[in-house]
């Protein structure tokens, strides 16, 4: 078994673990990390059609929230931003609300202002981790209402 498989199947441990809390908890166990907000995000897989759910950070930009695909610097994007890349609705869970968003891929002009607005503002070593990596973090908006 490669290291990159064991990485995988802790992770996906790890993030069933964090949701069942989180969500058993309405968000008091797990709903910060690193001194930032988590959510719980479910999108639909893009092959099997199963809901999946992630723990992620996230921060707010005007009116919507904002999510990256960092995948702790990993070589690919993570399985949820795929997912979330194809789908025109997904639901998060912030606390103990639930709310259906929709996704949007940020780019161009308004990807570089989240970077310097938000991104490097609220989570400087996810900078760090960009310049590391040897791909683009891809990063959504999540619109409130749907």
């Amino acid at each position: 078994m490669s290291g990159g498989t064991v990485s995988a199947r802790i992770l996906s441990i790890r993030n069933r673990a964090a949701t069942t809390l989180y969500r058993s908890s309405r968000g008091r166990i797990g709903g910060r990390a690193v001194g930032h907000p988590v959510l719980l995000l479910t999108v639909r897989g893009r092959r099997s059609g199963v809901l999946r759910t992630t723990p992620l950070l996230y921060l707010t930009d005007l009116d919507s929230l904002i999510v990256v695909g960092s995948g702790f610097g990993a070589s690919s994007d993570p399985e949820w931003c795929r997912n979330l890349a194809v789908s025109s609705t997904a639901t998060v869970q912030i606390g103990r609300y639930s709310r259906q968003v929709r996704p949007e891929a940020v780019s161009g002009d308004d990807l570089d202002r989240i970077w310097r607005d938000v991104l490097d503002r609220e989570l400087p070593e996810l900078s760090i981790h960009q310049e590391r990596s040897e791909r683009q973090f891809p990063v959504f908006r999540l619109i409130h209402p749907v």
